[in-house]
């Protein structure tokens, strides 16, 4: 048994312990100590703490307001980075801020500032410490836009895809060549949107290539072995649309620079087919072609023959339409030849029915002659040319019931290129020639011919002056376009309007059918008044010399009347005044003669 001393015994009896109220209160102290030093450091900091690193900028020891400055200018260099995605040689490029990129400044000021002033003492202390031995490094808050990165993805899917080559086939001349589809390519979105989000993650521009992905094309090889022997089929034989004895042919060359591969639909319902351009086939129907197999329509009328009126018969009219054709060839093209032959059918197009028919010009009742007249002109004169072409343009006119009848709305303008030449006119009280002058004979005519026809005078305008070929008070002029003469067929028939001439007469006659008795009686002129004279000075004329170049002639106040009796019994009176003016008389003088010492002889001034 082993014994222990008292010395030995003391050196084993362990150290008092601390007491938990000791421990409590050394650890008060060391959090006074802190915080004293921390309130000392906050004292004596007015600006960031040094070593601080904001996107691997260094900010520290800059004051609130150059914070914020370099936040601001930090915000503005990143927003306008620019991102480009490539691929294949095809690029689509935008800055930060239009992908959707966003750098919050003040957020970021309040991250950088608050580094060393937290609430907690001890986190706050930890920065300052580690600012002490080392940088301390903060991100900028920023933000992405789902909706405008969501655009982006799918600009640059769009925009860097290599669509696949679907399946086609071409004609060379008459061979047919094939090709076969092949799958393109396309960015994968989520690859762009990886991309896209690290290189916004880092500051300055960056370019990324995303990863792609295989399109497959819609139509397959099978596709293309029936299309080629669709158009083997189409340039097999000639095709042949004939109308009217007219034939047009189509060799195979000719078929075969007709068509071109279209694709219909989209997607999984794409489809391949050969269809005819319709601006190639517009080449094949030149003006040249068309006019072999177009007719116009012609309207059924009433003409004179055998020395009374006659009905002929109107004819429809054919018009070629490009689409109906176009449907016609393609349809006979994709017919298997037999042997080789033709595939031919009647051409198809647009039948044009006539604006009057045959029966329709029957019922106008066009049998007799129902009045005529005609007025005496000196011959071979401008005006008389003028007066058988306005005749020509009107001969064979039909009106139908209830129609009116403008001189002015039918011929038109007086002009040269209508057969028109110089002749008599009034103009301001003068007479004058101009283009067309002279009509004003026709259509005194073809008003006296209405006027005794019994038919509704609409409009008409009588000479200023009375002129004595003409019945007085029955008269019309005419002047293109505000002066005219217009008539209503108020009568249950149709009229036919017929012109002849003599080298010295002009008739117009109007046949239809006899509906009224017309008696016409003309009254006494009245209300005269004398011609004035006016003076003119002609420096052509000798001195002292004058002579008369219009006559003058009295005016007058006339009153016509015209009598209609109906086969009803009805009875109705129509007056037509009538006021001419004064002709004037024109003189044209002469220079006077100049006095003796003027200077000039008489004989010097004449000369």
């Amino acid at each position: 048994m082993q014994t222990v001393t008292e010395s030995e015994e003391s050196e084993q009896t362990p150290a008092p312990r601390l007491s938990r109220r000791t421990l409590a209160l050394g650890v008060l102290a060391a959090v006074v100590v802190l915080a004293v030093a921390l309130i000392a450091l906050r004292a004596t900091r007015s600006d960031v703490l040094p070593n601080m690193l904001l996107a691997g900028e260094d900010v520290g020891g800059l004051h609130r307001d150059e914070l914020q400055a370099t936040v601001e200018q930090l915000r503005s260099s990143r927003t306008g980075d620019m991102v480009t995605a490539e691929r294949e040689g095809r690029s689509r490029s935008a800055t930060a801020a239009t992908i959707g990129y966003d750098l919050d400044v003040d957020a970021t000021v309040n991250e950088v500032w608050r580094r060393g002033r937290q609430p907690n003492p001890f986190t706050a202390l930890t920065d300052h410490v580690r600012v002490t031995f080392g940088a301390l490094s903060v991100d900028p808050v920023t933000s992405v836009d789902d909706a405008k990165i969501d655009q982006w993805v799918d600009g640059v899917v769009s925009a860097l895809e290599v669509a696949p080559t679907e399946g086609n086939v071409r004609f060379e001349g008459t061979e047919v060549q094939r090709e076969d589809p092949e799958p393109g390519s396309r960015p994968s979105a989520e690859s762009v949107r990886t991309s896209t989000d690290a290189a916004l993650a880092e500051p300055g521009p960056d370019t990324i290539e995303p990863e792609t992905e295989a399109v497959e094309p819609v139509t397959t090889s099978e596709d293309v072995d029936e299309l080629v022997e669709r158009a083997r089929t189409i340039i097999s034989a000639p095709v042949e649309l004939t109308r009217n004895d007219e034939t047009l042919r189509l060799d195979p060359e000719t078929l075969a620079s007709l068509y071109t591969t279209r694709q219909r639909g989209s997607g999984d319902n794409l489809t391949l087919e050969l269809a005819i351009a319709r601006g190639s086939l517009a080449e094949v129907f030149s003006d040249e072609v068309s006019e072999r197999f177009e007719v116009k329509p012609r309207d059924a009328t009433v003409v004179l023959a055998d020395g009374g009126p006659r009905v002929r018969d109107g004819r429809r009219g054919f018009t070629i339409d490009l689409d109906t054709a176009r449907a016609q060839i393609d349809e006979l093209a994709k017919t298997t030849s037999q042997g080789g032959a033709a595939r031919s059918a009647e051409l198809d197009g647009e039948v044009v029915e006539p604006g009057r028919t045959t029966k329709e010009a029957k019922d106008l009742n066009v049998t007799q002659k129902v009045s005529s007249f005609t007025t005496e002109h000196q011959c071979c004169q401008g005006r008389v040319t003028n007066i058988h072409r306005i005749a020509d343009l009107v001969d064979g006119a039909l009106i139908e019931p209830g129609e009116v009848f403008s001189l002015n709305g039918h011929v038109g303008q007086r002009t040269a290129a209508k057969g028109f030449v110089a002749g008599g006119a009034i103009q301001q009280g003068e007479y004058v020639d101009e283009v067309g002058g002279g009509v004003s004979q026709f259509a005194t005519t073809f008003f006296n011919a209405a006027y005794f026809g019994g038919y509704e005078i609409v409009e008409h305008k009588p000479h200023s002056y009375y002129i004595s070929r003409y019945p007085v008070g029955r008269e019309s002029t005419i002047n293109y376009p505000n002066v005219d003469v217009k008539i209503r067929n108020d009568s249950p028939s149709g009229i036919l309007i017929d012109t002849s001439y003599t080298d010295t007469s002009i008739t117009v006659t109007f046949w239809g059918e006899k509906w009224v008795e017309v008696e016409s009686s003309t009254g006494e002129p009245h209300n005269h008044t004398s011609p004035e004279t006016e003076i003119k000075q002609n420096p052509d004329l000798a001195p002292g010399t004058e002579q008369v170049v219009q006559s003058g002639g009295n005016g007058f106040d006339i009153v016509v009347s015209r009598r209609l009796r109906y086969d009803d019994g009805r009875t109705d009176t129509q007056e037509f005044f009538t006021r001419y003016l004064a002709e004037p008389r024109i003189i044209e003088r002469g220079p006077k003669e100049a006095a003796a010492g003027d200077g000039d002889t008489a004989d010097e001034a004449a000369g």
